[in-house]
């Protein structure tokens, strides 16, 4: 990315913002583009997937042991930490589960 706007002399800067400063950002003008998860619900911004990468569970030996790679089902009734949602990962996480129509424990 760095490199195709170096040649088409396109000034890039790249900062890290919290995910609710992004849409007003993008409306206000202050930034043309955002890199985020995919919005969800009612937005009138435009969006386009342009990156995904595998999500991983990650645990300690004694809670999982050696274990094939897990399903959402496999772990849908885990005990999750999940950060608060500045940046947009749990918020993502969420929407897995709640796609799959999948409940994770409160």
């Amino acid at each position: 990315m760095l490199a195709r706007a170096e040649i088409s002399g396109l000034e890039l800067v790249l900062t890290e913002m919290n995910k609710a400063d992004i849409g007003p950002a993008l409306q206000s003008g202050t930034i043309d583009f955002g890199l985020c998860p995919a919005p969800r619900g009612k937005t009138d911004l435009q969006s386009k997937s342009i990156y995904s990468e595998p999500l991983f569970i990650v645990a300690n030996a004694k809670t999982f042991g050696d274990v094939p790679p897990s399903t959402l089902s496999d772990i849908a009734h885990k005990k999750f930490l999940l950060v608060p949602d500045a940046c947009g990962l749990a918020d993502t996480v969420r929407f897995l589960f709640e796609n799959q129509n999948l409940e994770m424990d409160p």
